[in-house]
């Protein structure tokens, strides 16, 4: 009878996309990515939010000004892994809401997306 409790190199292969996916474990620090998504996370809710319900376009466009600021930063930092690759996806896509930026508008995004499946 074989030992259940060993992890074989079918589930091993099963299961790397969704680790290479995860978050990071307690014990890593956050990327400079990480960060940069978390505060435009952060400020993409706020703007979209109950506080700027009713408020002029122009001052609306003001605020707009500072997420695109955070999105351009975001795409200025290197990805060090897969999660930060994703975590720039979801941004410049505005959680799907949106089309990716074209490898023309976005060469640096592609590169590191290429990178990720060895294309």
């Amino acid at each position: 009878m074989a030992d259940e409790s060993l992890i074989t190199r079918r589930a091993l292969m099963v299961a790397a996309p969704a680790v290479a996916l995860a978050g990071p474990a307690a014990a890593e620090t956050e990327t400079p990515v990480a960060a940069l998504f978390r505060e435009w996370r952060d400020y993409h809710a706020w703007l979209n939010g109950p506080e700027t319900n009713g408020m002029g376009c122009s001052e609306f466009n003001v605020l707009c000004e500072h997420l695109r600021t955070l999105e351009a930063q975001i795409m200025g930092t290197p990805s060090l892994n897969a999660r930060d690759t994703v975590m720039k996806a979801v941004a410049l896509s505005y959680y799907g809401d949106e089309g990716l930026p074209s490898l023309v508008e976005a060469p640096d995004f592609w590169a590191e997306a290429r990178a990720l499946v060895a294309a």
